[in-house]
């Protein structure tokens, strides 16, 4: 789950900060950077993932096959272009700062969620700079906190040691990548037992995959959604997830991963039925293809194509996989929710986000330009559902062609002091030209 995002010279942003809770909604008008902040996180995630040392990848198409259709690879999640593109006007570096916690099994050898802290530096694209903090506490040890800091053509600093309180130690090594963390070298006196020794090389694998891990936490669900065929083709297993860069390999592995699922093609069929009234069932076609069909409730009427189910309609399931497959604990970046849903179907969706937020542990980053949504957490707070301590809401605006960001106060009574910025501005001005136009009749 992240706590924090900070930016320096990325794309419209000079230097921005955002605090993210449970819930943190976004707002403000269009090219004002509100995408940048997650932007910076996948592009970053993508770059540690794929082994590489700057921001800028080339993607590419790949062949399609019948075994795997997919136009992308599976760690392709952005597309900014070259370094160029994405610092800011005059230059040369940029700096991206992640906060966050891990939840950490029993099995991991530790005791509490893991903090990690980090922060990366690029220089015309080369990985310059970067520095962190481990924050943990395990029954195998009496340190309670890591610190790293490596500089592009220097020695490896990390003052690591992990004395265990049988075993032996631990030792991890700063690195010149994206990872950030490098392989563990467990040492012993030769007496340890044996699990001792593996619960050792269980901590210090959780220790090394930290900042990666954090970064892997963080799950997209982009704007751009919907049916588009009748079917597609099924892949040989299930997808792993729906964070892939285009419309039509989302569709693929949203399919397939119903498919194979059915557990998870229930627990969608039931959000459904709250929000539109509808279920769903993923049958085969013949050339093994897979395709998703509108069920209604209760067997009353007919099953039919959930592409014909309309525009709104498409769109939850492209929202509702994603989020049923995150784990707790972890966060999602959801750009737009409200985008072609009527405005009760965008409150109900709202509720549904509020309670899978408090009851299953979900972060949801949200993106947002309805009042409809928003009205929906601030009333959530003014009932008592939701405490002023699990909201953020930013509001961003761009100035001399730099974008800022501040979070807006929010009080028990679930009020915004001084008015939501451009929300009730536009409507206002509505309702006095309406007034204007009616003096003229």
């Amino acid at each position: 789950m992240l706590t924090k995002i900070r930016l320096q010279n990325f794309k419209a942003h000079r230097s921005s900060e955002l605090e993210a809770r449970r819930l943190t909604l976004l707002i403000g008008p269009n090219n004002s950077g509100k995408s940048s902040m997650g932007q910076a996180v996948l592009l970053l995630r993508q770059a540690a993932a794929g082994g590489k040392n700057g921001l800028s990848i080339a993607v590419q198409r790949k062949p399609t096959t019948l075994a795997d259709p997919y136009l992308y690879t599976d760690n392709v999640l952005i597309d900014l272009g070259d370094f160029g593109h994405i610092v800011r006007r005059g230059e040369h570096e940029i700096v991206i700062s992640l906060e966050g916690q891990l939840d950490s099994p029993p099995s991991s050898g530790l005791s509490a969620p893991l903090r990690v802290a980090f922060e990366v530096r690029f220089t015309e694209d080369g990985l310059a700079f970067h520095r962190g903090g481990l924050q943990f506490e395990s029954p195998l040890t009496q340190q309670r906190e890591l610190r790293w800091q490596w500089a592009g053509g220097g020695p490896a600093r990390l003052p690591l040691g992990l004395l265990s309180l049988s075993a032996g130690r631990i030792q991890l090594q700063a690195i010149e990548n994206l990872q950030l963390l490098g392989g563990q070298t467990v040492m012993t006196d030769g007496t340890a037992p044996p699990q001792d020794l593996t619960q050792m090389q269980a901590l210090g694998s959780k220790l090394v995959s930290a900042p990666l891990s954090l970064m892997k936490s963080v799950h997209p669900i982009f704007p751009l959604r919907g049916l588009e065929e009748r079917g597609s083709p099924l892949t040989e297993g299930p997808a792993q997830n729906l964070e892939r860069m285009s419309v039509a390999d989302r569709t693929v592995a949203l399919l397939s991963m119903l498919a194979y699922n059915l557990e998870l093609q229930e627990k969608v069929s039931d959000w459904l039925e709250d929000l539109i009234e509808r279920r769903i069932k993923v049958p085969l076609l013949p050339g093994k293809r897979v395709t998703l069909l509108s069920v209604p409730p209760r067997q009353k009427g007919a099953d039919s194509l959930f592409t014909n189910e309309g525009t709104g309609a498409n769109q939850l399931p492209f929202l509702l996989v994603p989020i049923g497959i995150t784990p707790p604990g972890e966060t999602i970046l959801l750009t737009e929710p409200e985008a072609h849903l009527h405005p009760l179907l965008q409150s109900k969706l709202s509720s549904l986000l509020l309670d899978l937020s408090l009851n299953e542990r979900r972060q949801f980053i949200i993106e947002t330009h309805s009042e409809h949504v928003l009205h929906r957490f601030l009333h959530a707070v003014a009932s008592g559902e939701l405490s002023t301590k699990d909201l953020a809401i930013y509001y961003f605006e761009k100035k001399n062609g730099e974008a800022e960001c501040r979070m807006l106060e929010v009080n028990e009574k679930g009020q915004v002091p001084g008015g939501l910025p451009g929300f009730f501005d536009q409507s206002l001005h509505e309702v006095s030209d309406y007034l204007e136009a009616l003096k003229k009749n």
